[in-house]
């Protein structure tokens, strides 16, 4: 602080504070300083009356008008962050953190324990931030922040959450069959089992299959998917009419996701497509039997011989000659 002039008689009695102590006091002539101690948080005021100084002819000073500041010496409360939640899963490399903390506070955002930014809660305390560059795909991560006031006050640290950053497309690993045992028959119905390279899918149903026939299939279609979020799905097919081969293809339509939200084979609809799969061969034609003799009819022969009989048209049975 300083007078106009050089004063004397001034001390640090005569200054009067609101909400705070004076000490540090120190000076001489026209120039003074002093610190005000805060007693609590609001507002802090210094007044100085008239005639408690006088210059070197016994003039007196006039009063000084009022010093007045907002003190706030209480850090925040420690900010919360909502997202990403703990043990998340998410495919996005700039995934944005977000919660609350105290209104207009400035917000501190550490990934993996190291400051990647900051960003400002709102009048109600809502804040979200996004990383300005990717984190490391296909492997967990940590975050948190810290507020600080405007006072210049910082808080303790929000909690941490964990997540997961996973990048990597889920695949079908192989479709086999499965039901019956043996890959010839005249079932009605057949079951493929289909082996994806990761669990918990989703968007996983009948419309992301198709069969491929061979012969006088007719009629083929599948009749159900079995899925209980692990890394297989039994698929039940109905065989239809007809002799020739079934096989079970999966199409990529982009709907199948994983739990991370990557799409089968990669985004783009036919890059997950598997075609690769084993085949029923499907027989519902039975045996026929030719018969023939050598004697003409009518006849007086006895033991009638007859040759060249045959069961014919079944893949399982060698013809069968009776001599």
């Amino acid at each position: 602080m300083t007078f106009s002039e050089s004063v004397s008689d001034f001390a640090a009695g005569d200054i009067t504070a609101g909400n705070a102590t004076v000490s540090n006091f120190a000076g001489s002539g026209a120039s003074y300083s002093f610190d005000l101690v805060p007693s609590s948080d609001g507002t802090v005021t210094a007044d100085i009356a008239a005639g408690v100084a006088q210059d070197s002819v016994l003039n007196t000073n006039t009063a000084a008008s009022q010093l007045s500041i907002s003190y706030d010496g209480t850090p925040p409360p420690a900010p919360v962050v909502n997202s990403p939640a703990p043990s998340s899963l998410t495919n996005d490399t700039t995934p944005t953190a977000s919660g609350t903390a105290e209104a207009n506070a400035t917000i501190s955002v550490y990934f993996d324990g190291s400051l990647n930014g900051t960003t400002a809660a709102d009048a109600s305390g809502n804040w979200s931030y996004t990383p300005s560059s990717a984190l490391t795909g296909n492997t967990s991560h940590t975050v948190k922040v810290k507020a600080t006031d405007a006072a210049g006050n910082s808080s303790f640290d929000s909690n941490t959450n964990t997540f997961m950053i996973e990048t990597t497309a889920p695949s079908v690993v192989g479709i086999s069959r499965f039901s019956p045992a043996s890959a010839t028959t005249n079932a009605s119905s057949v079951d493929f089992f289909v082996v994806f390279s990761e669990s918990s899918l989703a968007g996983l149903n009948s419309s992301d299959f198709i069969l491929t026939t061979t012969g006088a299939i007719s009629g083929a279609s599948v009749s159900s998917v079995a899925y209980a979020n692990g890394a297989s799905a039994t698929v039940t097919v109905n065989t239809g009419s007809g002799d020739g081969s079934i096989r079970l293809d999966l199409k990529d339509d982009d709907t199948i996701t994983d739990a991370a939200g990557n799409k089968l084979g990669g985004t783009g609809t036919g890059n997950g497509d598997y075609t690769a799969g084993q085949s029923f061969t499907i027989d519902k034609t039975g045996p026929t039997v030719s018969m023939s003799t050598t004697i003409t009819s009518p006849t007086n022969t006895s033991p009638i011989p007859v040759r060249d009989s045959k069961i014919i048209n079944h893949p399982k049975l060698l013809p069968v000659q009776c001599r």
